[in-house]
């Protein structure tokens, strides 16, 4: 099986009916470890879109909302902001949407930034839901939905979302629309929508679908290589994969953070997974940001098999980057220490002094500060550096640290 075999750019609701029934009979009790079981489920062509997870000795542990499981009490709340009903994604692109005023597309959604600019769409079903970015250039404004105005202050120290929920009087076609009114407590005019959600009546959601996208990283070039030594019906965990969604549907992405294009939300500390679960698991940049190193580890080779395979990367000198937290970076000899109990370990690096210094001159807006050639010349200058140094000189500098190893057999 290829990964970038192109008849797996889409699955049909009935394979991606059976993927996700693969994956709920691979889940257990994040607390206990007893397997769970679906409670008052909807059910659209065969596939979970509504349901709580039951475990016989904990009770509920967590829901399927959309069809995706989740074990985080978030989703719990945001189910019942909306009780009874089902999110369902609505494209903001500026092609779709009425708009007034300067918008643009943006990593985070489609902004503006001045006063008046407006958007505006129809939505179906029984409710909307608008996610929008806080930090200290935001404005104020205006949502409109359903005869219903909501005025809101996005300004505030710290960068994050705001979830606006409105539920219609009926069920049917609503319009709604944003407007920047003015720059708010903090006298910024900035507006950013990054989602929308139409929430409908679970018997009208769509089937669930299986559309490969990727919003995050690119996949390593050696999980792909690893996925061919596999069969068919190997199991595939990409463990904090991010916005993204792998070609090959053996591949299934869990995420600690709310993005769309994943498959389930669990803590990478208290993986809901049976022992001996996965053949194989993919950890990119993801245990920088976990608050113990050493359990997340301990949890992948719990739910590998007997000599499954890990392939993982993490950062060494890479600069803060926190998503939504930043907490170690891992030198070669640390992550020996985190892989001494596996088996056939394999420890490398890569990335340079010039490509680490791009991330840092971007994070503090060296351009703007010292002007655009020199920063271009500092970066030239370390990149002819890493092209001189040894293998064993860039190591001790290298952006970011790879593992690959395999679970120890019995």
């Amino acid at each position: 099986m290829s990964p970038t075999d192109s008849a797996y750019t889409q699955l049909p609701a009935e394979a991606a009916s059976r993927r996700q029934q693969q994956l709920v009979r691979l889940l257990v009790c994040p607390i206990c470890r007893s397997r769970v079981g679906l409670v008052d489920a909807t059910r659209i062509e065969g596939a979970a879109v509504k349901a709580d997870l039951h475990c016989q000795t904990c009770g509920i542990v967590g829901l399927i909302n959309a069809y995706r499981p989740s074990f985080f009490q978030r989703d719990r709340d945001d189910a019942n902001r909306a009780p009874g009903l089902i999110p369902e994604w609505v494209s903001i692109s500026l092609d779709l949407l009425a708009f007034k005023g300067s918008w643009r597309r943006v990593p985070e959604g489609l902004l503006a930034a001045d006063q008046g600019a407006q958007l505006g769409g129809l939505v179906k079903g029984s409710g909307i839901r608008f996610e929008l970015l806080t930090h200290r250039w935001s404005g104020r404004v205006r949502i409109e939905f359903d005869g219903q105005t909501r005025d809101v202050d996005l300004a505030t120290d710290s960068i994050g979302r705001h979830v606006e929920v409105l539920l219609a009087s009926d069920d049917g076609e609503h319009a709604w629309s944003l407007t920047l009114l003015d720059g708010g407590s903090a006298g910024t005019e900035q507006v950013v929508l990054h989602e929308i959600f139409q929430y409908v009546i679970p018997a009208n959601a769509q089937p669930l679908e299986y559309v490969v996208e990727n919003y995050g990283n690119p996949y390593p070039a050696r999980f792909d290589e690893l996925l061919t030594e596999f069969p068919e019906d190997a199991a595939v965990l990409d463990l904090g994969g991010g916005d993204r969604r792998h070609p090959d549907p053996r591949v299934l992405n869990l995420e600690y953070l709310p993005y769309r294009r994943v498959d389930l939300y669990a803590d990478g500390l208290q993986l809901p997974f049976a022992d001996n679960s996965f053949d194989l698991i993919m950890s990119q940049a993801v245990l920088e940001h976990v608050p113990d190193p050493f359990k997340a580890v301990s949890e992948m080779k719990r739910i590998l098999k007997p000599g499954g395979r890990l392939y993982a990367e993490f950062a060494f000198m890479q600069p803060l980057h926190a998503v939504p937290f930043h907490f170690f970076n891992i030198t070669p000899h640390g992550a020996t220490l985190l892989f001494q109990d596996w088996d056939e370990v394999q420890i490398g690096s890569f990335g340079g002094l010039g490509e680490t210094m791009q991330w840092f001159f971007r994070l503090v807006d060296a351009e703007g500060k010292i002007g655009i050639d020199r920063a271009s010349t500092v970066v030239e200058h370390l990149s002819a550096l890493d092209r001189l140094m040894s293998a064993c000189e860039l190591e001790m500098l290298s952006s970011a640290v790879y593992v690959e190893a395999t679970s120890p057999a019995i």
